[in-house]
């Protein structure tokens, strides 16, 4: 089983000794910082729950748990001490809940125990891709009883996260049999984040070749000024269909394709997804053709 981890941010020295007094009985590894810390501490650690003290900090703290829910998607955010005014907010994030202060020991651990226990077996199908039950029995949760509705968030996390592996599945399908060119590189700055075979065939550039490289960095356009179409059209449309440029291969040569792309988000970044298809071969038809109609025309 999974270690439980919850992490404090915000608190007091007295209420960090409050907390770790009520959920000593039920083994939690609790670590607790400064709001100045905790982005670090969340990216390297990814925590089960992380406890916000607001008090006086309400917007930093919603901001901080803003960027938080991007970088660890699978830790719950439960806000101490939030005023009415701010649960619409509170509740923008999947998991998220609030608790009012002064602590209730009781709540405390109701809180803690039904989101770990959530968590744990959402992380673990998603590591193992199983059914519910084995993973429920196998990480030693199956003391819910009577908590229907602990059942039934699970099941609803069950039903939303098998639908979601399903669709990853048919989409790496797609991306790895695809004979078209298809890339994901990160929106701010072009770095590759994965290419296909298409790609490879295409271009020359393997994923090793690409590997933590950007499309500046292996100087894939020819007219970057074509990048900055792509670039703009996704940022004010979302999308870009059959963009035309030049592209400089491995070997140093060019190739003119089409491009169209998508704005997709991974874990709250945003990528390109584009598919480009080789157009070399039509464009020397259509001039070959071209030239043949001048000719005749000239005969």
């Amino acid at each position: 089983m999974e270690h439980s981890s919850l992490l404090l941010t915000g608190f007091s020295p007295g209420d960090i000794s409050t907390m770790r007094d009520n959920l000593r009985e039920v083994h939690f590894n609790i670590q607790s910082c400064d709001f100045s810390e905790t982005l670090e501490y969340v990216n390297l650690n990814h925590p089960h729950i992380v406890y916000f003290f607001i008090n006086k900090a309400e917007r930093q703290a919603l901001e901080l748990a803003d960027r938080l829910s991007k970088i660890s998607p699978r830790s719950a955010f439960i806000f101490v001490h939030c005023q009415s005014k701010l649960l619409p907010e509170i509740f923008q994030w999947e998991w998220s809940d609030y608790i009012q202060y002064p602590l209730i020991p009781q709540e405390i651990i109701k809180k803690s125990k039904l989101y770990v226990n959530r968590i744990q077996v959402i992380r673990y199908l998603e590591k193992h891709s199983t059914d519910m039950v084995p993973a429920v029995d196998l990480l030693g949760l199956n003391h819910f009883g009577e908590d229907s509705e602990m059942v039934e968030i699970l099941g609803r996390e069950f039903s939303l996260l098998k639908r979601m592996k399903q669709s990853e599945e048919l989409f790496r399908i797609a991306f790895n049999t695809s004979p078209d060119s298809i890339n994901i590189n990160r929106l701010s700055d072009g770095l590759y984040v994965d290419i296909n075979q298409g790609f490879t065939k295409l271009t020359g550039y393997t994923r090793k070749d690409v590997w933590k490289k950007t499309s500046a960095d292996i100087q894939i356009w020819q007219n970057l000024k074509d990048r900055e179409k792509l670039v703009q059209a996704l940022k004010t449309k979302g999308e870009c269909e059959n963009l035309q440029a030049e592209f400089r291969l491995k070997d140093g040569s060019t190739t003119t394709a089409l491009m169209s792309a998508k704005v997709i988000h991974i874990q709250g970044v945003p990528h390109i997804l584009s598919i480009t298809r080789d157009i070399s071969d039509r464009i020397k038809t259509r001039r070959d053709l071209e030239r043949v109609e001048v000719r005749q025309r000239n005969i």
